[in-house]
């Protein structure tokens, strides 16, 4: 009967904790991708927000389609600011899911890089989907 915390590879706790440490910058750098989208997404709505209530304009219930947010944006509508902010917030899980198969690449790690395209190629067929309804 194996006991938990039974190393069934027979790899050494040095060996584990190295594996470990390679995957720090994998970590690391999708906490980054991830804080930097959470942020410009977030001061991107808070911004169409202010523009919103300074220029008294009602925002719609639907987004703008992509070609029409960024003259919207340059046309200063708060409307095209919150959907620029919607845009973000979605493509930031895409990009830490890319930056992570990426991060497995270098490694050399087939499989893992293999699983997070499968997610990749799951949000983009998920947001696909919602563009198309």
């Amino acid at each position: 009967m194996a006991e938990l915390g039974v190393n069934p590879d027979n790899v050494s706790p040095t060996q584990i904790q190295s594996q470990g440490h390679e995957l720090t910058p994998i970590y690391k750098r999708a906490i980054v991708v991830l804080t930097y989208g959470f942020r410009i997404g977030a001061s991107l709505l808070g911004i169409g927000l202010i523009v919103a209530i300074l220029k008294h304009e009602a925002l719609q219930r639907t987004t703008e389609s992509y070609p029409d947010i960024l003259p919207s944006i340059l046309d200063g509508e708060a409307s095209g600011i919150v959907s620029a902010a919607i845009v973000v917030l979605v493509v930031t899980p895409v990009a830490t899911v890319l930056t992570v198969a990426l991060g497995f690449l270098r490694l050399g790690d087939r499989r893992f890089s293999v699983l997070s395209l499968i997610v990749l190629a799951v949000l983009g067929i998920s947001i696909s989907l919602s563009l198309f309804r």
